[in-house]
C-alpha cells in the first residue's frame, strides 16, 4: 500500500509539472516536432502512412529520405483519432513517458537500493534533471529510449534477486521494444542485450535456458523490423546516407570512421561526458537547453563524484557492471554521427541519476555532518531547479521563439481561421519551414486552398488571403491582420482581399 501511494504521489506531482502550458513552452512546434505530426495526422485520419501503406510499420521521411519509428506516431495518432488536434497532445505521449520515467525511477532505485527514501531521491533527481524535463516536452521520440531502459533495468534488478525467468525475458523484451522508438536505441540495446547475457552467464549456477528464452524473445520481437527492411531495403541506404553525409559526420561519409577522421567520433563520444554540458549549460541548441542549467542540477555532481569512487563497493556484482555499461555506451549514437546533443544519448541520463543516488547512501550512512552535506545540496538542488523552472516559463519562451523561426504558427491559424474556402493563398513572403506547417495544420484542420508566391496568379481569384511583411506596399487597401510575437514586435502580417 505504501509503495502504491508513493508511486502514485510521483506519478501525480510528476505529471503536473511536465503538462503544464505544454502546448505553448516550447513557444512553437520545432521542424522534427512538425515532420512527426504531420505523419500522426495522415495516420489517424486515414490509417496510412504519407506513401499511402496501410497500418505501417515505419513511416519514410521524403525530405530526409529516412524512416520514422513508429511507437510515437502510433501512439499520437490513437489520440488524435478521439480528440481535437493541438499542439500540447501531440506532445503528450514525450510529457507521459516522461512521467512513467520517474515512477519507474523509483521502483528501480528501491529494488537496487531496499529503501523507498533513495528511491524517492533518485526519482525526485530524474523529474528535476533539466535535460530529461525538457526531452519530455518535445513531440518526438526520443524520450522513450529512457522509459526502455529504466523498465530493462527494473527487470534486471528483479532478475539478480529472485532469478525468475520470466524477469530477464521482459528485459529483452524492453530492449527490443526500445528499438521501435527512436534511432539511437539500434546502436545502444544490442549492446544493453549483450551486457544482459554476460551478466546472465557469470551468474553462479546460472540457467542457460533463461538465456535462451530472453534472446528468443528479443528475437522473435525483432523479425517484424527485419522483415520490413528486407522489402524495403532503399530505406537502409536512406539511414545510412542520412547519418554519414551532411550535418550530420561532418559530411565524411565512411571515411569519417576510418584513419584520422575517426578523432571526431571519439570527440563526439567524450564531449559526452564534458563537464560544462552535464551541469553548466546544456546543449547549444536552445530547442534542448536553456542554457543556464546543464543535462543535470549542480546538486548532482558532488554526490555524483562520490557515487564513482563508491558505487562498486556498495552495489551487487551483477549491478555494477549493468552501470558502468549504461554509463560507457550510451555516447556511442552520438558518437557515430559526431554530434553530441543529449538526445542522441539520452539513455545516459539514468545511469548518471543512480550512480549519485550511491553517492547520496553513501552520505547518508556517515553521520551528521555528511547528512548536513546531503541536506544542504538538496536546499541547493530546489533553489536551482526554481531557478530553472522560472526562467524556462518565463524568459526562455522569447528566447527560443526566436530561434525557433518565430510566431509562423500565429500566422498560419489566422489565415485558417480569415479565409473563406474558395480563397486562394498567396505567400508574398514565405518564412523558415512554413510549408511544412501549413501542411500539418491544414491537414490537421481538414482545410484545402490554392497557394502560390505569385500576385499574378492570385489576381483572378475572387478572394484572396496573403501572408506578407508588415506594412507591405503592394497590399494597401487591403484588411491588415498584424501576427504579434511573443515579446511584441511584429514580423508577418496576414493580409484579406
Amino acid at each position: 500500500m505504501r509503495l502504491t501511494m508513493a508511486c502514485a504521489a510521483l506519478a501525480v506531482f510528476a505529471a503536473v509539472l511536465q503538462t503544464a502550458r505544454l502546448g505553448s513552452t516550447p513557444p512553437y512546434l520545432s521542424i522534427e516536432e512538425i515532420s512527426q505530426a504531420h505523419d500522426e495526422v495522415v495516420l489517424a485520419n486515414t490509417g496510412r502512412n504519407a506513401d499511402g501503406q496501410l497500418l505501417p510499420l515505419y513511416f519514410p521521411d521524403s525530405t530526409t529520405h529516412t524512416v520514422r519509428e513508429p511507437v510515437w506516431v502510433y501512439w499520437a495518432a490513437a489520440l488524435l483519432s478521439v480528440l481535437p488536434f493541438s499542439e500540447a497532445l501531440v506532445r503528450l505521449p514525450s510529457a507521459s513517458a516522461a512521467v512513467i520515467d520517474v515512477v519507474l525511477m523509483f521502483l528501480v532505485a528501491r529494488e537496487i537500493f531496499g529503501s523507498t527514501t533513495l528511491g524517492g531521491i533518485a526519482a525526485a533527481m530524474l523529474l528535476l534533471s533539466p535535460g530529461h524535463f525538457i526531452q519530455g516536452r518535445i513531440a518526438s521520440m526520443q524520450i522513450g529510449t529512457v522509459t526502455m531502459t529504466l523498465a530493462w533495468m527494473w527487470c534486471m534488478a528483479r532478475y539478480f534477486r529472485t532469478r525468475r525467468r520470466r524477469d530477464v525475458v521482459l528485459a529483452a523484451c524492453c530492449l527490443a521494444a526500445a528499438m521501435y522508438v527512436y534511432a539511437a536505441a539500434l546502436v545502444v540495446m544490442p549492446i544493453y542485450f549483450a551486457v544482459t547475457a554476460a551478466l546472465v552467464l557469470r551468474r553462479e549456477g546460472a540457467e542457460r535456458r533463461d538465456l535462451l528464452a530472453a534472446g528468443a524473445a528479443f528475437g522473435l520481437m525483432l523479425l517484424p523490423m527485419a522483415a520490413w527492411f528486407a522489402v524495403h531495403p532503399q530505406h537502409i541506404l536512406g539511414d545510412v546516407a542520412y547519418y554519414t553525409h551532411g550535418d550530420y559526420n561532418r559530411d565524411l561519409g565512411w571515411r569519417g570512421f576510418l584513419g584520422v577522421d575517426a578523432v571526431q567520433h571519439l570527440d563526439a563520444w567524450w564531449s559526452s561526458y564534458s563537464p560544462n554540458l552535464l551541469f553548466f549549460s546544456g546543449d547549444a541548441d536552445m530547442r534542448f537547453s536553456t542554457r543556464t542549467a546543464g543535462y543535470f542540477l549542480l546538486a548532482t555532481a558532488f554526490p555524483l563524484a562520490i557515487g564513482l569512487a563508491t558505487a562498486r563497493r556498495s552495489l551487487s556484482p551483477d549491478l555494477w557492471p549493468l552501470l558502468v555499461a549504461g554509463v560507457v555506451v550510451a555516447p556511442l549514437p552520438a558518437a557515430i554521427v559526431s554530434n553530441a546533443e543529449l538526445k542522441r544519448f539520452l539513455t545516459l541520463v539514468p545511469f548518471v541519476v543512480l550512480i549519485a543516488t550511491c553517492g547520496v547512501q553513501w552520505m547518508l550512512a556517515r553521520g551528521r555532518v555528511a547528512r548536513l552535506c546531503c541536506a544542504l545540496l538538496v536546499a541547493f538542488g530546489l533553489m536551482q531547479s526554481a531557478t530553472f523552472i522560472g526562467y524556462y516559463f518565463g524568459p526562455y519562451r522569447e528566447v527560443a521563439a526566436t530561434k525557433m523561426g518565430g510566431n509562423v504558427r500565429g500566422a498560419v491559424h489566422e489565415m485558417l481561421a480569415a479565409a473563406e474556402p474558395t480563397d486562394c493563398i498567396l505567400l508574398a513572403v514565405e518564412p523558415y519551414y512554413f510549408q511544412d506547417e501549413w501542411r500539418l495544420y491544414t491537414r490537421a484542420y481538414q482545410r484545402s486552398f490554392f497557394t502560390t508566391p505569385r500576385f499574378a496568379e492570385a489576381s483572378s481569384c475572387a478572394g484572396v488571403t496573403a501572408l506578407g511583411e508588415p506594412g507591405d506596399p503592394r497590399f494597401v487597401g487591403w484588411h491588415t491582420i498584424p501576427i504579434p510575437e511573443i515579446n511584441g514586435p511584429v514580423r508577418l502580417a496576414v493580409y484579406l482581399r
